[in-house]
């Protein structure tokens, strides 16, 4: 069936939802059940491989033949062994199992083991939690054993919980006094402190840490599994993503029911797709989805709206027009609004939707097709306006560019026909639309009346319709053309902050907020720049900001989670919940509370914070920026200036010479900055390598040559993503080039942890020379936790990592990466998530040219702690670090980031391929 047919017609559901949903999503998926530990490639001690490991051997529980291995086990062996093999017995429902092991436990006379047989009995014998409830309490009678009573007591509490009788994990820690089972009682405990997080009227930074502390034993890279994991936790998971962790929440979800086939397993492993979509991970969820028990037509909507939010759209257009529209629409869902399309959902709604999927995928053509033969469909919003007249305007949105005098003329008629029948929402979108149709047709005085107009049309509840990144970004360009001089500071510092304060995506962005072909956050940056040319430090401070916000916002399926991932988790939580049929097809899902978006505003950029102001950078220095736009690149420069201010005094005119910072902009096209990437990286060592690229900083370099002070240092902004020598592209001709010192916060603050008492060089699997500065070697895994001693002093750090894609030829998530150390390893998510809040004063690391996005993860989470980096190469040879560390070492007072600085410029000057980076701009 061509694309117009299937406009105008309903398409039967020629596929089963078993077939439509076997087609290739995007990527090669695992197995449903493992596509989360593929995704996290998590190896697992008990999670995957059902293994309890015990000092002398390791037993695999559901293949463990009970007769011959309980003889030879030590009594503390069967103490830890055994609720595993209940709780197997009792899923498993193997009678000969459950029949052997009674025996076993029978002949028992530990307290523990006798306990044990209590509750094998109890869970054997019946389903129902009150029954099992009751035996239970009947075995506590009258019994004076304390380690008895405490097992009984805690099975007790969680059949109790079983059978509907609410408690809290508060008392629920009070009875958990398992002998042997130190990782049971450490679960519970990080349950009670998330429900008392969860309680709190302000969330604070150190509470999550302290959870994610507590729950390393379960979130890590060797997971241990509890016996009776689910039973324990299955509340947990809904109350860490309630405080902004959904991540953690699909971890612990996966890992509480792996291997599980029983009800309460199935019901903890159905809200996975909703954890999973809340963290950004809309692939993953759109998988997974399709094993909940909801109705058939809420899981095809989830997959189609995830898969959207993935940037998949042409699997989100293969699933549609696969089975027609028909199957979206039910009367369970036609009582629902489309959040895309703000109207109940309809056959119509879905083909509108269909037509937007075109368009986002590139094919502007068929997209126009589809909307032309929706101009006479039926239906209306959810406020009473008919939707034909929103296809209309979707086809004037998509023309804006290629065609603005057809899309004015669209747009026009329907603002008209909106006007006369007093429809709001209807008139606010067509205004709009026909001022960036002015705008691309330049007329701009006319635009701009537009854009302003639109800004009284809404009120009341409809002011919720309100799409302001577009009026407000188109009000800017237009202004850019028609008042060039005048700087509009207001309007771009309300653009940012909408830009920050909900995560950027295309088709959001583009269905939902009404923007124009290309006007995404690139485009309002080049015109913040434009309109700010005139206030460079304006404009330079307002990348800053934005550059600072983009550390912790993540594409779709990179958000790590964790702190890291704290305010890209809260936002999509925010934005999953608006989806209308949530509740239906999760029923136990809860809403992000109210503190956890509180605490998302701390994790946004503040101006003050981060703000460059000309008196707090060093006169003799240069101070280097570089911002990405697309395939273009922006370059700051500050750098010190002279300024003759006239003074009249007494009819005598003198001249007060003001030492001030001046600053200016150069920008690369996309050719510049692909030839000055390929021919003048910082690392490449070929002679007259950057000639090619010298001329694109001819104006730059005159500007600011005569005003640089000789011996000055050039600091530079860390950006790995666009790493060349600038030494040579603005000094080409001086025998003796300004050393280059880098930075990686433009805060001029000092970091309290940037100066450390004890000066101690630790190595881990290399070591480099260090004279007769005294090493100490550390196991490397353990060395950044809380629980362990915190790395001081200088690090070196292991130079090998895992390979960047998996064996199944899948990309790994750089926060997954290994860092390898013999048979020793840590990920950067580990180090994230639970490393100790100091760190080393210096780490020192081989150069990694290729691995540009772990480089960036790996700076960030040093720096950010306040760690220097020294970034060497082979050049960095014995005889040249002996020298460097023995200068530092020798150095009196505690080892500063201003002693480090002072050691490498005065040891380290010639040499290339040597790259220091300081946590801020002054150490």
């Amino acid at each position: 069936m061509s694309l117009p047919q299937f406009m105008k017609h309903s398409m039967p559901a020629s596929k089963s939802i078993r077939q439509i949903f076997s087609y290739p999503i995007g990527m090669i998926f695992c197995r449903a059940g493992l596509l989360l530990i593929c995704l996290f490639s998590y190896p697992s001690i008990h999670a995957l491989e059902g293994n309890v490991v015990l000092p002398d051997r390791t037993v695999p529980i559901a293949r463990t033949n009970i007769e011959e291995l309980w003889p030879i086990l030590t009594l503390a062996e069967r103490k830890i062994l055994a609720p595993y093999l209940i709780e197997s017995a009792a899923d498993t429902k193997d009678e000969k199992k459950r029949k052997t092991l009674l025996d076993a436990l029978r002949h028992e006379n530990d307290g523990t083991l006798r306990a044990y047989f209590i509750v094998a009995g109890a869970l054997f014998n019946s389903d129902n939690p009150r029954d099992r409830a009751n035996s239970i309490s009947a075995g506590i009678a009258g019994s004076s054993d304390i380690q008895y009573r405490s097992v009984l007591e805690f099975h007790l509490a969680l059949e109790k919980s079983a059978g509907g009788e609410y408690l809290s994990p508060a008392e629920l820690m009070k009875v958990c006094n398992l002998p042997q089972q130190d990782s049971s009682c450490r679960f519970v405990k990080m349950t009670a402190e998330t429900d008392r997080v969860s309680r709190l009227p302000v969330l604070t930074t150190a509470a999550l840490k302290n959870i994610l502390q507590i729950g390393r034993p379960f979130l890590g890279r060797n997971p241990v599994r509890p016996p009776f994991f689910k039973e324990m936790g299955k509340e947990l998971p809904m109350k860490i993503f309630a405080i902004g962790l959904p991540l953690e929440a699909a971890i612990l979800s996966e890992r509480m029911t792996q291997g599980e086939t029983g009800a309460l397993a199935i019901e903890i492993r159905s809200m996975l797709p909703f954890f999973l979509a809340a963290a950004g991970d809309f692939s993953s969820a759109s998988q997974f989805v399709s094993s909940s028990s909801a109705l058939p037509v809420l899981k095809i909507h989830a997959q189609v709206d995830w898969l959207t939010l993935a940037g998949k759209y042409t699997d989100a257009i293969r699933i549609i027009t696969d089975g027609g529209p028909d199957r979206f629409i039910t009367p369970a869902v036609e009582v629902l609004k489309d959040s895309w399309t703000d109207f109940p959902y309809s056959r119509e709604g879905m083909r509108l939707r269909l037509a937007m999927l075109l368009y986002l995928a590139g094919d502007v053509r068929k997209a126009a097709q589809a909307l032309e033969l929706l101009t006479d469909m039926s239906g209306q919003t959810a406020t009473g306006e008919p939707a034909k007249y929103f296809a209309r305007l979707r086809l004037a949105q998509i023309l804006l560019r290629e065609n603005p005098s057809l899309a004015h003329k669209i747009a026009e008629d329907v603002m008209y026909i909106s006007q006369e029948k007093g429809w709001e929402v209807l008139e606010y979108n067509s205004t709009v639309i026909d001022g960036w149709a002015n705008y691309f047709s330049g007329n701009y005085f006319v635009s701009i009346v537009d854009f302003t107009k639109a800004q009284g049309i809404l009120s009341g509840a409809s002011s919720d319709h309100a799409t302001e990144y577009s009026r407000q970004l188109g009000m800017l360009a237009s202004m850019n053309k028609i008042r060039p001089g005048a700087i509009q500071m207001d309007l771009i510092s309300r653009l940012n902050a909408l830009l920050q304060q909900k995560p950027y995506n295309q088709a959001m962005f583009t269905i939902q907020e009404w923007m124009p072909p290309g006007a995404d956050p690139d485009f309002f940056l080049k015109e913040a720049i434009v309109n700010l040319r005139r206030n460079n430090w304006g404009a330079l401070n307002l990348l800053l900001e934005y550059n600072r916000s983009q550390e912790s916002l993540f594409k779709p399926g990179k958000n790590p989670g964790g702190l890291r991932g704290f305010l890209m988790s809260v936002q999509w939580s925010k934005e999953i919940a608006n989806f209308s049929y949530i509740n239906a097809l999760f029923p136990g899902s809860r809403g992000i509370l109210p503190s956890a978006r509180l605490k998302a505003r701390d994790f946004l950029p503040q101006t003050a914070s981060v703000t460059v102001r000309p008196e707090l950078l060093k006169y003799t220095d240069l101070y280097i920026f570089s911002f990405s736009l697309h395939s273009e690149k922006i370059i700051y420069v500050a750098f010190p200036t002279v300024i003759a201010v006239p003074i009249r005094r007494q009819r005598r005119l003198f001249y007060n010479y003001v030492r001030t910072m001046g600053v200016a902009f150069l920008k690369l096209s996309a050719e510049s900055t692909a030839s000055a990437a390929s021919s003048c990286g910082f690392f490449s060592s070929e002679a007259g390598r950057c000639a090619a690229s010298q001329a694109d900083f001819d104006a730059l370099r005159k500007e600011i040559r005569a005003k640089f002070a000789p011996g000055g240092l050039i600091r530079i902004h860390y950006n790995p993503e666009f790493d060349i020598d600038y030494q040579s592209l603005i000094f080409p001709d001086w025998q003796v080039k300004p050393q280059a010192v880098f930075f990686y916060s433009p805060s001029t603050v000092n970091h309290p942890f940037l100066s450390m008492e004890e000066k101690i060089y630790r190595g881990s699997c290399f070591t480099l020379a260090s004279g007769k500065i005294p090493q100490t070697v550390e196991n490397f895994e353990n060395s950044f936790g809380l629980e362990t001693s915190a790395p001081r002093g200088v690090w070196i750090w292991p130079d090998t990592f895992d390979p960047g894609r998996t064996s199944q030829g899948s990309f790994r998530m750089v926060y997954l990466r290994n860092f390898l150390c013999g048979d020793e390893r840590i990920r950067l998510w580990d180090m994230e998530r639970f490393s100790s809040p100091s760190a080393p004063g210096l780490v020192v690391f081989r150069s990694r040219k290729s691995e540009l996005e772990l480089d960036r993860a790996f700076s960030r989470h040093f720096a950010e702690k306040g760690s220097a980096i020294l970034e060497v190469d082979a050049s960095f040879d014995e005889e040249i670090s002996a020298r460097f560390f023995t200068d530092l070492f020798g150095r009196p007072g505690p080892l500063t980031g201003a002693a480090i600085l002072a050691s490498y410029r005065s040891l380290l000057p010639g040499l290339r391929n040597t790259r220091l980076i300081m946590p801020h701009i002054t150490p």
